[in-house]
């Protein structure tokens, strides 16, 4: 279905069909009096928001059909091979309806994060391209296509971040059940410090094993196989003035994650 529609049509279905999807239904069912009715509209929009899911995480894949020399999916072409502007503008609107669907929870059903894992390296595949211009139109809108794809970085930051304090939250009560508050919690999860760190830092959440955004290690980032994050955001710091002002700051997050989440958890952060 969605890929008979321009992709400008995706600003239209993004705010509209949840709003208009309660209505037909509850419209259908007060005239015809069956909640048969409703119940097939819904299946209908859920098996339409479906493909929906599929199409634009094909498109990220894909990077809305941008090659390289060798015709591999790829930002980093150049001359003939540089992104045009309608690949760019496809790719912006799918980014922001990324963006704008994780609002709804969608790509988030999955206890694995599968589909937000596909996003989130392609994500980096599109941030990962050459030095940019902005004395074009073009170029520009590239720019604008890493600052949204950034801001959907920020997103995934957030996911994987819940998740690891769902995490901890599940550690302290655990140590309060076992042991029915008669010791220091904080004491006890200062000794399943070990195991927690592991669990937290020691796999891949969101991140694609090739990226290893998730893994924590001092310096990691410095060492083949580690994280690849780091290099591209400090890449993407020597760049342009908005996307740097946004790319620092994720940075900085992404280098303090661990000592940020231990500090405020062992020290005095854990509920009374």
């Amino acid at each position: 279905m969605w890929r008979e529609f321009p992709f400008c049509f995706m600003f239209f279905t993004l705010d509209t069909i949840p709003n208009i999807t309660l209505c037909l239904c509850t419209h259908a069912q007060s005239i015809t009096g069956d909640p048969n009715m409703a119940h097939q509209l819904l299946t209908c929009s859920k098996e339409n928001f479906v493909e929906l899911e599929q199409y634009v995480m094909y498109t990220l894949k894909d990077l809305a059909g941008c090659r390289d020399e060798a015709g591999k999916p790829s930002m980093l072409g150049t001359d003939e091979h540089r992104p045009n502007f309608g690949q760019l503008t496809l790719l912006k609107a799918t980014v922001m309806l990324t963006d704008r669907m994780l609002d709804f929870g969608f790509f988030l059903s999955r206890a694995s994060f599968a589909d937000l894992t596909s996003i989130s390296t392609s994500v980096y595949s599109i941030l990962d391209c050459n030095d940019l211009l902005d004395n074009d139109r073009q170029g520009r809108l590239h720019n604008e296509v890493r600052l949204q794809a950034l801001r959907l970085l920020e997103r995934t930051m957030d996911v994987r971040l819940n998740h690891r304090i769902s995490i901890v939250m599940q550690t302290w009560e655990k140590i309060w059940q076992d042991h029915h508050g008669a010791v220091d919690d904080r004491v006890m999860l200062r000794e399943h410090a070990a195991d927690l760190e592991d669990k937290l830092f020691g796999e891949n959440i969101v991140s694609a094993p090739d990226i290893s955004a998730d893994t924590y290690k001092p310096d990691g980032w410095r060492k083949d196989g580690g994280d690849k994050s780091v290099d591209l955001l400090l890449k993407l710091c020597r760049q342009h003035v908005a996307i740097r002002n946004k790319a620092l700051p994720l940075l900085m997050r992404h280098l303090t994650q661990k000592s940020a989440l231990f500090r405020q958890v062992l020290a005095k952060e854990l509920p009374e």
